[in-house]
């Protein structure tokens, strides 16, 4: 146990502060021996400011390329700060996505969803969504090619939702904040689904309705539900109508509205009073800043 107790943060704050959820640190250190914590004398993990910076520096590894399993000879020192960029490729993803891929051809559901677990456990947020946003976009081009792709794609995304949504359902149990999502148009494939997950690593519940024609009924729902935003996918063109329904609805509600997705950005937003998000924004990161909720 630490001498001064109070100059270490709990898991949880760590996790806010650098984006590494705890069940991805308890992973890395109980399988890689990665950042391993002082101790209180109940078991709570505690953190100095140096493991802080350590995790960070591993996050910026990751997003680099490297594998999670070849970090650890990588964190004397700060020279990561100085390094030319790395040209690597995570060896420890492309085994799990192959994995996955195997999995979905095999039909194998059990297989499936352990690899899920297992990418979400070791990877950060951010990470993690930039993988199976790769991993998804070859697969679609590789069942394309073939003749019972369309059956195989049907299946992949039924078990998809199914593991999202029994992710989803644990944070009913914790009282987390509230997000309603839906489309206002047709989206690419699988852009909803990593939306969505994205706001459930981040810690928010997604009631999500689908398809909607009449954005304006969207406001009764915000009286039955107090959710902390209403996040929008617009369709891939917009009509000025549209905008302004959407203008009139962000007025209206006593949440904040943001637009997202894919669409998103090609929306005219000339004295717009909802948010938009960019490519590059993370979701749960705007939601924060513009509703006041924090959580861990």
């Amino acid at each position: 146990m630490p001498t001064d107790e109070m100059s270490y943060l709990s898991i949880g704050e760590v996790a806010r502060r650098t984006g590494v959820n705890p069940i991805t640190l308890r992973a890395w250190q109980r399988r890689f021996g990665l950042v391993v914590p002082a101790r209180t004398p109940k078991g709570h993990r505690l953190y100095s400011e140096a493991q802080v910076q350590q995790i960070v520096e591993i996050r910026h590894w990751l997003e680099r390329g490297v594998a999670i399993s070849k970090v650890k000879p990588l964190l004397e020192g700060s020279a990561y700060a100085e390094a030319a960029p790395v040209a690597e490729v995570d060896s420890d993803w492309a085994k799990l996505a192959q994995a996955l891929t195997q999995a979905t051809l095999q039909l194998q559901a059990a297989a499936l969803q352990q690899r899920l677990d297992e990418a979400s456990s070791l990877y950060p947020q951010a990470v993690l969504l930039q993988h199976l946003e790769q991993w998804l976009s070859l697969l679609r081009q590789q069942l394309a090619a073939r003749i019972d792709g369309q059956l195989l794609s049907s299946w992949l995304h039924h078990q998809l939702q199914q593991w999202l949504w029994w992710r989803a359902a644990k944070l009913l149990t914790q009282k987390a904040p509230s997000v309603l999502l839906c489309q206002l148009g047709g989206q690419p494939q699988w852009s909803e689904w990593l939306l969505t997950l994205s706001l459930v690593l981040g810690g928010y519940y997604p009631h999500v309705l689908g398809e909607i024609v009449n954005v304006e009924t969207l406001q009764l729902l915000g009286e039955r539900q107090p959710f902390c935003a209403v996040l929008l996918l617009p369709a891939a063109s917009s009509s000025a109508k549209t905008v302004a329904q959407l203008n009139q609805l962000a007025q209206e509600i006593a949440c904040p509205l943001l637009l997202g997705g894919e669409f998103a950005p090609l929306v005219s937003t000339s004295s717009a009073v909802f948010h938009l998000l960019q490519a590059d924004d993370d979701v749960c990161t705007v939601l924060q800043q513009l509703s006041g909720v924090s959580h861990g």
